[in-house]
């Protein structure tokens, strides 16, 4: 994958476990997420997304990879041992390919913290990061992207 000059910057959000159970959604449950509401009314929302599986580990699995979980092995959540194998590529090193800075803020179990090969992931030392704190992830997110080389586009 070549990077073109106009490569966008790429901001992944993952709100884990709210489903469709925001404002943006036209639930009426989303005066409790009105910040992820205003962000999606700034950028592409996806409502024509479907469940490729339905644990939520396998389910990231399959976005990253663009496989079922069953071709990855990936069946239950990686705290109980179903970790995305290393031989299986994802979208954060075809980005790392193509020249994108990747960082990776917040949750995830789809492999051990550093294994999904983002160019910035987790501060050792730092419980907070590591307890999954969301105040810390967006902290730690804001300070990447005011210290980031501007020459390259970002994927967090």
């Amino acid at each position: 994958m070549s990077r073109s000059p106009a490569s966008p910057n790429i901001v992944y959000v993952v709100s884990h476990d709210t489903g469709r159970f925001m404002g943006c959604y036209g639930r009426p449950v989303g005066r409790f997420t009105p910040n992820l509401d205003r962000f999606a009314g700034e950028s592409v929302r996806f409502d024509r997304m479907y469940c490729a599986a339905a644990c939520c580990g396998p389910s990231r699995v399959c976005a990253l990879t663009g496989l079922h979980s069953q071709r990855t092995g990936v069946l239950g959540l990686g705290h109980f041992g179903w970790l995305l194998p290393d031989a299986f590529r994802t979208t954060v090193d075809d980005l790392n390919d193509a020249g994108y800075e990747t960082a990776h803020f917040g949750f995830m179990h789809e492999r051990l913290y550093g294994g999904m090969r983002y160019k910035v992931d987790g501060r050792v030392g730092d419980e907070r990061y590591w307890n999954c704190d969301t105040r810390v992830a967006v902290d730690n997110a804001v300070e990447f992207l005011s210290k980031r080389d501007r020459s390259k586009p970002f994927y967090i």
